[in-house]
């Protein structure tokens, strides 16, 4: 998995480089600007003659990186002009270095700080194939304002391909805030590792693509004590053991999904559609008599269970016994009945329970009778950043009453919730989180905007309860998410952004596992 570092941790590693590694922070400068370099060259300008390049420098080092990338691509005959914010005597050390280096091959800087500096700025954007934001990178500690706010709007308004060095000039690189103003990026470079607020809602909206560059150092020491990672295919493939030649449906796990009711019979369905798709041995639908009647033969493979309401508890555990996985909330109402379901299952059933949508929302309406009782067995919470909202709320924490305050800060937020909760939680949303007590967060980097669809998180409950009958708890809603978000990706060529229906997204499930078990990641062979 890749690491995914706050500023300060980040800082902290390049530190740590020069001091304990001995490599010289002009090195690491000169691996950032290179790799950049590169890839602009291979990437955004492949076999373009005459393009013109605008690079756009602070006083800080991430001005170094720039100057670094202005003179590889100087080398291999780019036309590239650089203009300079600032002061010249509030420059780094290094950055004076990599100009005296510019300097001497005959180079210019315009500074911009100069009479008509931002006219001339904007007239040389205006015929950049590529422009180069190398304002402040992960050093900036203030809003934007005054002559950097102007030169981040130019950057804005120019109509070339806009590549930002290791984040965005004007964003959060712990939260992914805009402070003040802000570059939008189309590509982002970030070096070594992996910034917290490019992996959020509003840094994603401002990051464009992101590509990682090697600093050519090793992974970040222990001392650091990573608190995120991002996973990689290979290891989602890890965990996907291929099936052996015997295995059977007992084997492959059973999976119950309590849900449904008048009006919203479809979030059983898609929930158990794409727990069947992802390899569950068998699924039953459990829900009140008129809603088992309207899914009856709707989707063969699965089988169906009436819970009658005088006689609720015994019927659950008659439903329960021999079930390695059971799912609650999908279209289950908040009635009363769905109350005492959800309280009997949580206090009764020791494999795991995946507790989604409206069951989340009845453990906020009855939170401490919920923390009052002993939990049976492992859980997995999955809320939006709404649900979310109002189980912190319910639990006593004003900092995240409202969907606006988790989404502003939806690290501290998705750990909060893991106390609140006892168990690993999935914050849907871009870049979902995933976590549990006493580990690191994952960062799902899978999905796009196709899957804003109706019935796409009862799909990841389904996903999820499938892979809760082989792996553990944590490892299952990674890797679940991991596989929903791909789904989404694997749809965007016939769909674009829009018009994909949940159930086909858990169509799409087995396929996508196929085509990660067969880049070669197992180990071994199922025979």
């Amino acid at each position: 998995m890749k690491a995914v570092l706050s500023c300060e941790q980040m800082r902290a590693f390049d530190r740590h480089a020069i001091t304990s590694w001995g490599i010289p922070g002009n090195l690491l400068m000169e691996n950032a600007g290179r790799g950049a370099a590169e890839f602009i060259q291979t990437e955004l300008l492949p076999g373009c003659t005459g393009v013109q390049v605008v690079m756009v420098i602070g006083s800080g080092n991430n001005g170094g990186d720039g100057l670094v990338v202005a003179r590889h691509l100087l080398c291999s005959g780019v036309h590239v002009r650089v203009f300079a914010i600032g002061e010249r005597a509030r420059r780094s050390k290094e950055l004076l270095e990599q100009c005296a280096i510019w300097l001497s091959l005959g180079g210019k800087i315009h500074e911009i700080d100069e009479e008509d500096g931002i006219l001339e700025l904007e007239k040389a954007l205006e015929n950049a194939d590529v422009v180069v934001d190398a304002l402040f990178g992960i050093g900036l500690s203030r809003p934007i304002a005054g002559r950097s706010s102007q030169v981040i709007r130019a950057i804005n308004c120019a109509r070339g391909v806009r590549v930002s060095l290791d984040l965005p000039s004007g964003l959060d690189g712990d939260q992914g805030d805009v402070l003040g103003d802000a570059v939008c990026a189309d590509w982002t470079l970030t070096f070594g590792c992996l910034k917290l607020g490019l992996l959020t809602s509003s840094g994603a909206v401002r990051a464009g693509q992101v590509r990682l560059l090697s600093l050519g150092v090793p992974q970040p020491p222990p001392f650091l004590r990573v608190g995120a990672y991002l996973p990689e295919p290979s290891d989602i493939c890890a965990q996907l053991s291929p099936r052996s030649l015997n295995v059977y449906k007992g084997r492959a796990g059973r999976v119950v999904i309590v849900g449904g009711s008048e009006g919203k019979v479809g979030a059983v369905l898609l929930a158990a559609r794409a727990a069947l798709r992802s390899g569950a041995g068998t699924v039953t639908i459990a829900s009140w008599p008129e809603v088992v009647g309207a899914v009856e033969g709707k989707l063969p493979e699965a089988m169906t269970f009436s819970l009658k309401r005088d006689r609720l508890v015994d019927q659950v555990d008659e439903i329960i016994e021999g079930k390695r996985v059971v799912v609650i909330g999908p279209g289950f109402g908040f009635d009363e009945g769905s109350k005492r379901v959800f309280f009997h299952i949580s206090t009764s059933f020791k494999g795991l329970c995946v507790v989604d949508a409206d069951a989340i929302t009845l453990l906020s309406h009855a939170y401490e009778q919920y923390v009052d009782q002993s939990i049976a067995g492992p859980r997995i919470f999955t809320p939006h950043s709404g649900e979310a909202a109002r189980l912190l709320k319910a639990s006593g924490n004003a900092a995240f009453a409202s969907s606006t305050q988790v989404e502003a800060d939806r690290y501290a937020a998705i750990r909060e919730l893991i106390a609140a909760t006892r168990g690993v939680v999935i914050l849907k949303g871009l870049y979902s989180l995933i976590g549990e007590w006493g580990r690191p967060l994952v960062v799902n980097p899978t999905g796009n905007p196709l899957l804003a669809t109706p019935g796409s998180g009862d799909v990841l409950t389904g996903v999820l309860a499938a892979l809760g009958c082989a792996l553990p708890p944590f490892e299952a809603a990674y890797c679940a998410t991991y596989l929903h978000g791909l789904a989404g990706d694997c749809a965007i060529d016939r769909f674009g952004d829009r018009g994909l229906l949940a159930s086909e997204v858990a169509d799409y499930i087995p396929s996508v596992i196929s085509q990660l078990c067969s880049r070669g990641f197992h180990r071994t062979s199922s025979r």
